[in-house]
């Protein structure tokens, strides 16, 4: 299902940059010279999606009448206060709106902690590595429809976030909760068409209650909105496909053993819980990509058994995608990942053009138009114009064919420029309409090359007389 807003994230003195801000769009892209941060929002981005609490309950467990969250606890106070009237058979809804937030505040330290540690994993650096040279702490903003929050990053080390602004959101909800007493011990909750009715005996149960609620809250008010904190998700719902796939394809053929971290390990994960889902509908699948795999002389893909991919090419032969050309290697599992009905929703990729002639990058580019149209979210690093001119027509045909699921529509699209300044880099939002994005980066390049080959040439009529 689409998502109900684009999540805005901003970024201050977070590596290079000073400030910088991006809008999520369905399709999002960041291009620029080697070197200025492209692959950094794209890991922070993947740590945002990819941290959570783990599922069934974001609450942590009561005990000895406090709610636990290490290294910190808080006591329950409003909850037990709660507890007691409610086996007396009386409800007092301000205090219930109050045990609620009470039982949710622990997770915030919960989640600092996950935070702390994803970095870590993702960027293979301590926290505090990340920040500016020169200032004291970074900042990482995300801003939703319902609601925002910030992660701080201190230079001299430690984590730490701020769910306020959210749980202000979350509390202008709790008060269109209703609740009533149905016998001392039991409570009934409403809120629209959903209802409950549970035991209330203890702090654990109040911690169940709570988390119960905040899930009503993240289903119906955020819609399904990415980069939300303390939603369990699992990679299968998120993809990030980075750099070098290719080479990593193939290490893991020739030492299927091999312990990989970072966004690696992520890869590698997501290829194993992938592979069943895209075994199942392998014939379907492939059939979607024909026209992308053709220029590979691919005629079949499928799954074996054990989740692994194989290549089958038009002579016949078949062989593991780990031993198949670097161009195979790099973009097959992101082509079938783009025409996978549902799962991942979001899909980040680093050089998506990487080893594929020009022609494949087109075909590529019409898969992600596809793709993005079918409700995935796609977030793109890349240095390949032919990818940017591809995508550029496909917005034109927005406006002249009005048909088409390549088309792309511009309030779909948004287009950054990450480049170098005096001080660090900048991220800049180009302007997309039906007339196509505006990217004068490539074009300088083509303009140098062509000025080259004008004044090459003079020279050369010059020295033949």
């Amino acid at each position: 299902a689409p998502y109900v807003d684009a999540p805005r994230v901003v970024f201050r003195d977070f590596g290079p940059f000073r400030y910088a801000e991006v809008e999520l769009m369905p399709l999002t892209l960041f291009v620029g010279r080697n070197s200025a941060g492209k692959s950094l929002i794209l890991q922070m981005l993947w740590v945002l999606l990819t941290t959570s609490p783990v599922p069934p309950s974001p609450v942590p467990s009561a005990a000895g009448g406090r709610f636990s969250a290490a290294p910190g606890e808080v006591r329950a106070v409003h909850t037990s206060r709660f507890i007691e009237e409610v086996k007396e058979g009386r409800i007092d809804a301000e205090l219930f709106r109050r045990a609620v937030l009470e039982a949710l505040e622990p997770v915030g330290e919960v989640w600092r902690g996950l935070m702390e540690e994803r970095i870590r994993e993702v960027f293979l650096r301590e926290p505090r590595e990340l920040v500016r040279l020169g200032a004291s702490e970074a900042m990482i903003e995300v801003r939703t429809s319902c609601g925002s929050y910030a992660i701080g990053i201190a230079a001299g080390g430690g984590v730490r976030v701020n769910l306020t602004p959210f749980y202000q959101s979350f509390a202008a909800m709790l008060e269109g909760v209703e609740i009533s007493a149905v016998r001392p011990g039991v409570i009934s909750l409403k809120w629209g068409e959903r209802t409950r009715v549970t035991n209330v005996e203890g702090l654990d149960d109040m911690a169940r209650i709570a988390g119960e609620i905040f899930g009503w809250y993240l289903a119906d008010r955020c819609g399904g909105s990415p980069l939300i904190p303390l939603i369990p998700t699992g990679l299968i719902l998120w993809a990030y496909l980075p750099d070098s796939r290719s080479g990593l394809m193939s290490v893991l053929q020739i030492y299927p053993g091999q312990q990989l971290r970072s966004v690696y390990s992520d890869f590698y994960e997501l290829m194993k819980r992938m592979s069943p889902l895209i075994g199942r509908g392998i014939s379907d699948v492939v059939g979607r990509i024909s026209d992308f795999t053709k220029e590979f002389y691919v005629r079949n893909v499928d799954v074996d058994e054990a989740g692994r991919f194989y290549v089958e090419f038009l002579n016949g032969v078949r062989i593991p995608l780990g031993l198949a050309p670097s161009g195979v290697r790099e973009s097959l599992l992101l082509a079938l990942l783009l025409s996978l009905p549902g799962a991942p929703l979001y899909v980040l990729v680093e050089e998506p053009e990487a080893h594929l002639h020009p022609r494949a990058v087109v075909k590529l580019a019409e898969l992600i138009a596809k793709a993005v149209n079918g409700g995935k979210r796609v977030v793109i690093s890349t240095h390949s114009d032919f990818l940017l001119y591809k995508l550029n027509n496909l917005l034109m045909r927005s406006k002249a064919e009005k048909e088409g699921d390549a088309a792309l529509s511009p309030n779909d699209v948004a287009v950054y420029l990450v480049k170098w300044v005096e001080d660090g880099s900048v991220v800049e939002r180009l302007h997309v309409d039906e007339g196509g994005l505006h990217e004068e980066e490539f074009l300088e390049v083509t303009r140098e090359l062509f000025e080259e080959e004008s004044r090459l040439l003079d020279a050369v009529q010059k020295a033949a007389g």
